[in-house]
């Protein structure tokens, strides 16, 4: 029997995640992971893994009836891997596709931190320890329950941390263990809470469908409010935001620690070591409970899709577009080198920076039939590396795309290379006027941002 108290061990795993935290700053909080993609992965997985291990560690010296399997520490590891890898990354990112509204506005990140992402990881969560570890006869004990639900944590933040952070190339070391350090931290415990909570029914005898909505609940407030601290204090502009987010999520973590430990110590002084394994027989409560959460999950990120809607009544048009896109002046990118003489006046101008892009609508005053102008009279291209034109066909009205790049005069500085600008603009007829809609981005981030672009033509409506 194991006699680590959980004091001993809780001190000491706190110490090194900011001994940890410190080196990294010490020692890399001006230095990325510049190197080739093998070597950065490795490294990456190497800092990831780090504060993971000794989390599980942490659980596993805990006060144990029976010590568990080595099997049986490495199996929810991979189960927690698996319910991100195959779950939680596919969810938000495909379906929910929460990365492109989710920080447009402080009350979308609100409603989709708890009803979307806390939601998704939860669920998943609740899937895993049902139906994965509670039927197992070695969950013989409280603490079991606690156990399982935290190494499942560790193996969740161990890939949602590798997903987010091989998509920064330039996070410094120092960010990327605060990345690891902090999700394992809250993952873990919110895992340990939901693994208590689903391990009473065994050993109480209690209803299961009560207790399983109750950990899924608990689940997605604790994660989103997790969400939140980390979103309040970056925006906030404080100094040393890292720390003090650190320091509070570390905080949290342990509340959320020590109330599942004196309830599991308290349960295991009564002498229950043996429960029944719950039936696995369908859970109608719980089933309805978990595809409401997901069709509220989809409705909200439907919704936010659609994005904001604007008209133009004296034009005859109107559409929808995503609500990161934000007004602008049109100093972002430098305009080609020459200027027109013809003043196209601006209807919607529009600037995302993630992914960073520009568009724009004007209207133009119509003189000649559309396909026999000139597409200069509209883009001007002045060292143009590209020019094509072809024809579209957007909201049942055909118009002529221009697709053309020019060279960056703007970052034509000492020691830099000038960046390529490429642009898709498409110019329509409609009411004796041309409407021109503008797509401008450097050539890294222009294939990232086009799906917008595309879903705002789409949604295209004219009136006559």
């Amino acid at each position: 029997m194991r006699t680590k108290g959980i004091i001993r061990t809780g001190l000491a795993n706190s110490l090194f995640q900011i001994t940890f935290l410190a080196i990294m700053y010490a020692i890399g909080h001006t230095t990325s992971l510049n190197t080739n993609q093998a070597a950065r992965f490795l490294i990456l997985a190497a800092l990831v893994f780090v504060p993971c291990i000794i989390w599980t560690l942490f659980f596993y010296l805990q006060d144990r009836y029976e010590p568990e399997p080595i099997s049986h520490i490495i199996s929810p590891f991979i189960g927690g891997m698996a319910a991100a890898a195959l779950g939680a990354v596919p969810l938000n990112r495909f379906l929910f596709r929460s990365q492109e509204w989710i920080y447009a506005s402080l009350q979308l990140f609100t409603i989709g931190s708890f009803f979307v992402k806390a939601s998704v990881a939860s669920l998943l969560f609740y899937i895993v320890l049902r139906y994965g570890f509670m039927p197992l006869k070695e969950f013989n004990e409280p603490v079991d329950g606690m156990f399982y639900g935290a190494v499942v944590g560790t193996g969740f933040a161990f890939v949602y941390s590798m997903h987010y952070l091989l998509a920064q190339p330039t996070f410094t070391l120092y960010v990327i263990a605060f990345t690891a350090t902090v999700n394992v931290l809250i993952f873990s415990s919110v895992g340990a809470l939901m693994g208590y909570i689903l391990s009473l029914p065994k050993f109480r005898k209690k209803n299961i469908t009560a207790y399983s909505i109750l950990a899924i609940t608990l689940g997605v407030i604790l994660l989103g409010i997790f969400y939140l601290i980390g979103e309040l204090f970056f925006v906030s502009g404080i100094e040393h935001a890292f720390w003090f987010c650190f320091v509070s999520v570390l905080i949290y973590s342990l509340v959320i620690l020590s109330f599942c430990y004196v309830r599991m110590y308290r349960l295991s002084t009564k002498g229950i070591f043996k429960g029944k394994t719950p039936q696995f027989s369908f859970d109608l409560a719980t089933a309805l409970f978990i595809g409401v959460l997901l069709l509220t999950a989809g409705v909200i990120s439907n919704q936010a899709l659609l994005g904001k809607k604007f008209t133009s009544k004296d034009h005859g048009l109107s559409f929808r577009y995503p609500h990161s896109l934000s007004t602008h002046t049109l100093s972002s990118f430098s305009e080609p080198v020459m200027t027109t003489k013809k003043v196209h006046k601006i209807l919607f101008s529009g600037k995302s920076s993630s992914p960073p892009f520009i568009f724009t609508v004007k209207a133009d005053g119509k003189v000649p039939p559309l396909n026999g102008i000139d597409p200069l009279r509209f883009v001007e291209p002045v060292r143009k590396e590209s020019f094509l034109v072809e024809s579209i066909d957007r909201g049942g009205k055909k118009g002529r795309r221009i697709a053309y790049s020019y060279l960056d005069k703007k970052e034509i500085k000492e020691s830099r290379f000038p960046s390529l600008v490429q642009v898709y603009t498409d110019v329509f007829e409609h009411k004796n006027t041309y409407i021109i809609f503008s797509y401008k981005a450097e050539s890294a981030h222009f294939a990232e941002g086009l799906p917008q672009y595309d879903n705002i033509l789409h949604s295209l409506n004219w009136q006559e």
